[in-house]
This record gives C-alpha cells, sequence and structure tokens, in this order.
C-alpha cells in the first residue's frame, strides 16, 4: 500500500496550530528488454527510496511492461532481474521522481556471465561432488561433472563464495570467497 508517515506530536490546545501536507502517492510505468532486445517478460523490478526503507516490487508482463505503485517523490533506485535460468544480467538505475513530466525508464539487461571451475581436493579429480553458490544471484548448487568441472550462471558485479561437498558429506571440505567470473580456474 501507499507509504504512511506517523509521528507523535505534544500540542497545547489553543498555542500551536498542525498544518501537514502528504504527497500523493507516485505510480511509475516502464519495460525491461533482454540482453537481445526483446521483452523481458516475468522479470522482477525493485525500486528502492529513501535509503532502501521504502521497497516497492512487481514483475513485468508479457511485454516486458512494469508498473511500480505507491512511490515517493525524489530519489529512486530502479532494478531490473531476470531469472537466472534465461542466462541475462540485472539493471540498475537511478531516477528522481516528481519533478517535471513523468519517468518511462528503459531498463537493458546484459548478457550473464558462467562462472567455471574445477573441484580437487588433495590435488586429486573430485567428480560427484556438491558445489555451493553462495552470494550474489543467491544459493544455488550443482554436482562436478566425470571432468570434475562445474559453472553456474553469475552477474558481473557479483564476487561469490563457493562451498565444495565431498560425495556423501553434509559438512563443506573446503570453502572459496570472491570468486568472480573471468578469473583463474582454482582447483
Amino acid at each position: 500500500g501507499p507509504a504512511s508517515l506517523s509521528r507523535v506530536l505534544d500540542l497545547v490546545p489553543g498555542e500551536q496550530a498542525l498544518d501537514l501536507t502528504l504527497d500523493e502517492p507516485l505510480d511509475l510505468n516502464g519495460r525491461v528488454l533482454d540482453a537481445h532486445g526483446r521483452p523481458a517478460a516475468g522479470a522482477r523490478v525493485d525500486a528502492l527510496q529513501d535509503e532502501g526503507r521504502l521497497r516497492r516490487e512487481t514483475t513485468t508482463d508479457d511485454a516486458g511492461r512494469f508498473t511500480l505503485e505507491g512511490l515517493e517523490a525524489g530519489a529512486c533506485e530502479l532494478r531490473a532481474i531476470e531469472d537466472s535460468a534465461r542466462g541475462t544480467d540485472s539493471a540498475v538505475t537511478n531516477l528522481n521522481l516528481g519533478e517535471g513530466p513523468p519517468a518511462v525508464p528503459l531498463l537493458e539487461l546484459s548478457p550473464r556471465l558462467t562462472l567455471r571451475r574445477r573441484a580437487m581436493i588433495s590435488g586429486q579429480p573430485l567428480s560427484g561432488a556438491r558445489v555451493a553458490r553462495l552470494g550474489g544471484l543467491g544459493e544455488d548448487s550443482t554436482i562436478t561433472d566425470a571432468q570434475r568441472r562445474f559453472s553456474f550462471p553469475c552477474s558481473v558485479q557479483d564476487a561469490y563464495g563457493l562451498a565444495l561437498y565431498a560425495p556423501g558429506d553434509t559438512w563443506p571440505s573446503h570453502r572459496l570467497e570472491a570468486v568472480r567470473p573471468g578469473g583463474e580456474p582454482v582447483e
């Protein structure tokens, strides 16, 4: 629903007047395109205002359109995130709402990168191990193949933690922090 303001005021009858003006909530319409310039159906769109204290979210329709309701005038960070299985990254833009004609933002998602690595323990290839990706796009896991390889879709701006679980183990046998796509393979 709309944003609300709550404050306790001490008023002395006859000595003070209270004059309160509240701005009408704003609606924002826009579009999201995928990495190939096509409408990004089903992408999540978040609006963050007031240093993250006000957050609105919605999902794009089949034409990549969205409407965010209940926003306030002022600075707004707008984020679009598409399902990681579709192979595109997020987009972020900053707007100043309520000044001049309403903005109609167009968010264009960039191609998603892939984080590829090999799993080894004590110099021995580890096939059939579970590798968990932590952070960035959220937690996800995969199983290493016969050549001890694994991969995850990832975002260019995010660093990830990786946890390696030997087959049958419930606790990780190895962890890596701050792994980024495009780096050298880590064994």
